[in-house]
């Protein structure tokens, strides 16, 4: 099994998040680890907190251990079988820890898939790390919105 890399400050524990102060972590999934080592590296000199896998068995791990997760990055076509059961679990997270979102990224499309993409708000190649970067922190807000709401009618 390839080597994980935590994230760089310690989630909260399950049940215990405070959106005003804690940091969440982007958990990227992408079977390449090439790429994979490059976008975490680029996201961590940006001061993000990043959490990596190379499979769906990792991301699920990696999930449930470590609550402070906010937002999932994966590549599109891991998104069959196992990988679309992830995004089920990921979507419809229910409690302050559980809620995260899932950001798609795109290296090939077709004529039929483009706009199927664009219903999805999926991003597509070529990727900027500025574009990586912007969507990742409308997604992490959009993770605070969810957690914060769900902690209130939990609370």
């Amino acid at each position: 099994m390839p080597h994980m890399q935590r994230a760089e400050s310690p989630a909260a524990p399950a049940g215990h998040f405070h959106p005003a102060n804690d940091e969440l972590a982007v958990l990227l999934l992408n079977e390449k680890t090439d790429i994979l080592d490059e976008v975490a590296a680029l996201l961590r000199r940006r001061g993000l907190p990043v959490v990596v896998a190379t499979c769906i068995a990792q991301a699920r791990r990696q999930l449930a251990q470590q609550p402070g997760i906010g937002v999932v990055v994966a590549d599109v076509s891991l998104l069959q079988g196992d990988g679309l059961a992830l995004a089920a679990q990921v979507l419809g997270g229910t409690r302050p820890a559980t809620a995260v979102e899932l950001l798609l990224i795109a290296g090939y499309e077709d004529a039929a898939s483009g706009p199927v993409l664009d219903r999805l708000g999926v991003l597509r190649e070529p990727l900027t790390l500025r574009g990586i970067e912007q969507a990742i922190h409308q997604a992490m807000g959009r993770t605070v919105v969810r957690r914060t709401a769900l902690q209130r009618l939990d609370g």
